[in-house]
């Protein structure tokens, strides 16, 4: 059976000591029923993973000893980034989460003209943000991924055109499919809100950008943001075999 997998925000240093944090301790005592002497996997986010034993099992702390490091090659040779305009309920949280277990390096909040989220207030978004970063963690841990995803604050359209070369996703017309996208090492898609690019958006993408189809259909921004990044993760995955 797989041994369980957390992430630690600290470096990791063979033959040295680690704390998991109170919801990771939560999880080993009361969910996995972890006792002292068992082993788990750790990793850092940098590219480290170490088999781990546990040292100490309570209600205070749950410590763990690293053993050797191991630097697993299973992230993927494509550095994505994905700018995903902010999206209601948990449609946004969907996708991050499946974003990051696509195997995306980086997802940046777009706050597009026709998103019906927003966050005017700095501090209504880091509390977000808080929930984000967990959801990311979890699917590092899920997925088997030794590096961590960069989510940033929220952004405008015309501000990540302006500083990405960007493939954006658009409804119908006459684009090219994502999937015949010529790759290279580094890549940015952006995905468009439930109500579409608004016209003066069109008009920066027609100057920025290349745009790129899924098809006829018309999907909902999370699918299509996770049905784009896999199609490009694939290629990828497939041109390093």
């Amino acid at each position: 059976m797989p041994l369980h997998r957390f992430f630690v925000a600290a470096r990791l240093s063979e033959g040295a000591v680690g704390q998991l944090d109170d919801r990771q301790a939560r999880q080993v005592l009361s969910v996995l029923r972890l006792r002292r002497g068992d082993q788990i996997v750790v990793f850092d986010g940098t590219g480290v993973e170490v088999e781990a034993v546990l040292t100490a099992v309570n209600r205070s702390e749950v410590q763990f000893e690293i053993g050797a490091l191991s630097y697993p090659a299973r992230e993927p040779d494509l550095t994505l980034t994905v700018g995903l305009s902010l999206l209601r309920g948990d449609r946004f949280e969907v996708a991050i989460q499946k974003l990051t277990e696509i195997g995306v390096r980086r997802i940046v909040p777009l706050a597009a003209q026709r998103c019906v989220v927003s966050f005017p207030d700095a501090r209504d978004w880091e509390k977000r943000a808080i929930r984000y970063e967990r959801i990311i963690v979890e699917a590092l841990e899920q997925s088997e991924r030794v590096t961590t995803v960069d989510l940033t604050q929220p952004t405008s359209v015309q501000d990540f055109l302006s500083q990405h070369t960007v493939i954006v996703l658009v409804e119908r017309g006459q684009h090219a499919s994502i999937a015949l996208a010529p790759l290279e090492p580094e890549m940015t898609l952006a995905i468009g809100p439930e109500g579409g690019w608004s016209e003066q958006e069109i008009d920066l993408i027609g100057d920025r950008a290349t745009t790129a189809s899924l098809g006829p259909l018309i999907m909902r921004a999370e699918t299509a943001a996770i049905v784009s990044a896999g199609t490009l993760m694939q290629r990828s995955y497939a041109c390093s075999e």
